[in-house]
């Protein structure tokens, strides 16, 4: 006789991903031919860059296959600061800058008000 254990009221809870259906239905109305403007999730229309590409290659390579700081690595956030100094002017420590990988994500600072795309300011940023 098989006894069957309930799950916990929370998981139970737990709905599937809006996104990932949008997404889906997306997907599903391109293979019908139909033109489809897709922002549910965040993709990037482009392939990634190849210096992007070499530099993830050799970062693996050099080990860098573990968890970082919850605020991103230090290096990063302090190349990060740099950049937008050169870039906009703006005089800022590696501690007022946080890294993460949601693609949605704005880097906002006192100094600039408007929101400027995280995804984008890395993109550009010389690495490797």
């Amino acid at each position: 006789m098989d006894t069957v254990i309930p799950i916990s009221k929370m998981a139970a809870a737990v709905q599937p991903s809006a996104t990932l259906a949008a997404g889906a239905k997306a997907r599903q109305l391109k293979a019908e031919g139909l033109q489809v403007f897709d922002f549910s999730l965040g993709e990037p229309d482009f392939p990634t860059p190849e210096h992007i590409c070499r530099a993830a290659v050799k970062a693996m390579q050099l080990g860098h296959t573990h968890y970082t700081p919850a605020s991103g690595l230090p290096e990063l956030r302090q190349e990060i600061a740099r950049w937008y100094e050169k870039t906009y002017g703006l005089n800022c420590t590696a501690e007022q800058v946080i890294v993460s990988t949601a693609p949605s994500i704005r880097f906002t600072t006192p100094w600039r008000p408007r929101s400027v795309p995280v995804t984008r300011s890395l993109s550009r940023l010389p690495i490797g």
